[in-house]
């Protein structure tokens, strides 16, 4: 994917402004709901935004530690399979770069 080519106007400086977005996969809806991996990057939820890569990977680890340390309290077997999705959920989360074309003087 290219990246689009802008024209200067005398003065302005082109800057470009890169944000990384947290993404989760789409699901489906019931208790124990089907996760959709497969969808297109355009159907996935958009988590969360942040100004560094490591900001957003952070913010996915700590997704995924909440989730398993549900999965380990959840008792009942209806139980831990709706937590072990919601786990396999959080461990398909991406961080991707999102680039936005702005322009300063």
């Amino acid at each position: 994917m290219g990246f689009p080519v802008f024209r200067q106007r005398p003065g302005y400086i082109a800057a470009v402004l890169l944000t990384w977005v947290l993404l989760a996969p789409p699901m489906g809806v019931g208790y124990v709901p089907p996760i959709d991996a497969g969808a297109p990057m355009a159907r996935w939820y958009l988590v969360a935004s942040f100004n560094s890569a490591a900001s957003c990977v952070e913010a996915r680890e700590a997704r995924i530690a909440t989730a398993l340390n549900s999965f380990d309290r959840a008792q009942k077997i209806i139980r831990r399979e709706r937590r072990r999705r919601l786990l396999l959920w959080a461990y398909m989360w991406e961080c991707q770069a999102d680039r936005e074309v702005g322009s300063a003087k």
